[in-house]
């Protein structure tokens, strides 16, 4: 963030209370900054990236240990 003094009535969200936010698309209705629209999206985006992430691996030792499985 730049050494501006903030000059908003509420300082904008830490990263952390952005992940932790379960209903994340209400706060996006709401929102009308643009920068904060672009952190909530990305947070959107990462989340999408995690679950796929894990649910390709847990697929893919779902296979292996098929494999293993029948290989004895």
């Amino acid at each position: 963030m730049n050494n501006k003094k903030e000059r908003r009535k509420n300082y904008p969200m830490d990263e952390q209370e952005m992940y932790n936010l379960s209903p994340i698309d209400q706060f996006i209705e709401k929102e009308r900054r643009h920068d904060e629209l672009d952190r909530l999206n990305e947070v959107i985006q990462q989340k999408r990236v995690w679950l796929t992430v894990v649910g390709l691996s847990l697929c893919i030792n779902l296979v292996f240990v098929i494999i293993v499985l029948l290989g004895e």
